[in-house]
């Protein structure tokens, strides 16, 4: 649900175009993702099928990385903040 909130968000800053852009790369890529795997045709429930497991394990797999990228644009953004003020906003 958090990923979906990504088009809303805007850096400002010396690199906050460049930042910008790599969120709205993650956020493609997040949609990207959800709708392959919501595009699937057997059936989730189904605690047999061994094909939903290895695809929901991917999913995770690829939702850690975005995650893990997410927060090193954050930290560069919030390094590029000259002052507290500026950090909050």
């Amino acid at each position: 649900m958090e990923f979906s909130k990504l088009e809303k968000v805007e850096i400002a800053g010396i690199k906050g175009k460049v930042l910008s852009h790599q969120v709205v790369e993650i956020f493609n890529e997040f949609n990207e993702l959800y709708a392959m795997f919501g595009n699937r045709t057997y059936d989730g429930l189904d605690a047999t099928n061994k094909e939903f497991v290895d695809d929901y394990n991917q999913f995770r797999e690829r939702i850690t990385d975005l995650d893990r990228r997410l927060a090193s644009i954050v930290c560069q953004a919030f390094d590029d903040c000259p002052s507290t003020e500026s950090a909050l906003k």
